[in-house]
């Protein structure tokens, strides 16, 4: 019953109530094939992004403690909007290991042999700024018109070890072993009527089964619910999730199905 309720709400499709939006991603697996993992368990960071006024967003990144004192985070990269210009976008830091360079252009950074993306920032690699276990989490404020969380839900331009493209990448030194790795999440962001929901492998055993129109499932995930948008938010998905339908349901037993 606890896993019906926990995977329904997480798929529900009624409005809640009106609240600053917040978007949270992982570094949940290593995607370069480097043969290195962070320390400890993953996610081994974090990133939200919290609307703050209009226009204007808070970033947090966080490190996992589970890392050892000397594995760093040498830098993590995002996508935009594309209504929105980079080159428009103003970053600055409130508190954290200081960046060594905040960079914004189209498609100008390149997450390993991934994909292209818009917004590159980078920390020390040595010295007392360095992001490791001295710090715990590093504060940018981000603004531009019309400027949202959703605003970094897209996809960077896909290509190398991401065909499909990534939300988001970390490149994370110092690992034992004199490893390093560039890490990201396994979360697919599917739109029902205005939701967004992104899946995990934790607690609430279900499925959500993704049908491209007229075509067999192109994904199944098991999981539940660990970000869900604001009815009504605009979603960038790769061209080959536009259209189709969702379905979930919990120990054989169907609890949604929508086509979008």
């Amino acid at each position: 019953m606890i896993r019906t309720m926990c995977l329904a709400a997480a798929i529900a499709v009624a409005a809640g109530a009106s609240q600053a939006a917040t978007l949270q991603f992982e570094l949940t697996r290593e995607f370069s094939g480097s043969g290195f993992n962070p320390s400890g368990s993953a996610p081994w960071g974090t990133a939200t992004f919290v609307d703050v006024v209009p226009g204007q967003v808070q970033l947090t990144l966080t490190r996992s403690s589970g890392m050892t004192s000397g594995e760093f985070i040498r830098s993590w990269f995002f996508n935009l909007d594309p209504a929105i210009s980079p080159t428009a976008l103003t970053m600055t830091q409130n508190s954290g290991p200081v960046a060594t360079a905040l960079e914004a252009a189209t498609n100008a950074y390149r997450a390993d042999g991934g994909p292209f993306m818009d917004i590159r920032l980078s920390f020390a690699t040595s010295g007392a700024q360095r992001f490791d276990g001295d710090f715990s989490s590093a504060v940018f404020t981000f603004s531009a018109t019309g400027l949202t969380a959703n605003s970094f839900r897209q996809y960077g331009l896909g290509a190398g070890n991401s065909p499909n493209g990534l939300l988001h990448a970390a490149h994370i030194q110092g690992i034992p072993g004199d490893g390093s790795a560039w890490t990201t999440n396994d979360k697919t962001p599917l739109h029902v009527q205005g939701r967004l929901v992104f899946l995990d492998c934790a607690m609430c055993v279900g499925r959500l089964v993704y049908l491209g129109a007229g075509a067999a499932p192109m994904g199944v995930m098991v999981g539940r619910a660990s970000w869900l948008g604001d009815a009504g938010e605009g979603l960038a998905l790769p061209r080959r999730m536009k259209t189709g339908s969702l379905s979930a349901s919990v120990s054989g037993r169907s609890i949604m199905s929508r086509a979008f």
